[in-house]
């Protein structure tokens, strides 16, 4: 049986159209000036999550890329301004003796709330071993200083699965970092 987010709906089912119709409806009835979105490209066995030719097919223009990521927007005014991606301000601070676990989490994406949880989680099983720091990026302050609004580092190497990482990998990464200590 597929995980939750690997659910399936039927090929061309018209939902993904009507749920971008529906969002573009409420940004015109709020009085924006156009709609963001990200999408990917080359996901291999993933090609069904947020693919950025659905949206190209929908109107939206390319005006950021990084990695497989791309930034695309449809404009409703030509008042907008064009987005971009954020550009990450980290600069590892470390602590003799310990490995640093820098968490960039938020509430407005499920997946962030669990890898974060499950950070804390992981933590409380190696009790004086490692420090956590946490940064909520949904406080715009944090978000605007240090311009990450997700992220896992360990001993200032980031970590990432791109879906919210596993216990096992997170406790991994930790371990490898007390090993190399």
């Amino acid at each position: 049986m597929p995980r939750c987010h690997e659910a399936r709906l039927p090929p061309r089912s018209g939902i993904g159209r009507a749920l971008v119709e529906a969002v573009e409806r409420d940004a015109r009835r709020l009085g924006r000036t156009g709609v963001t979105t990200v999408g990917f490209r080359d996901l291999p066995g993933a090609e069904w999550f947020l693919p950025a030719a659905f949206f190209e097919h929908l109107g939206y223009e390319p005006v950021d890329e990084r990695g497989r990521a791309v930034l695309l927007w449809k404009l409703f005014s030509d008042r907008a301004r064009r987005p971009r991606f954020l550009a990450p301000a980290y600069v590892f601070e470390p602590i003799p003796g310990k490995v640093v676990v820098d968490l960039f989490w938020n509430d407005f994406c499920q997946t962030s709330s669990i890898e974060a949880q499950r950070v804390r989680d992981v933590r409380t099983e190696l009790p004086g071993c490692v420090v956590l720091r946490e940064f909520r990026a949904d406080d715009r302050e944090v978000l605007h200083a240090r311009e990450i609004e997700r992220g896992t580092y360990v001993n200032g190497r980031e970590i990432s699965w791109g879906y919210e990482a596993s216990k096992a990998g997170i406790r991994k990464a930790i371990e490898d970092a007390l090993a190399a200590a």
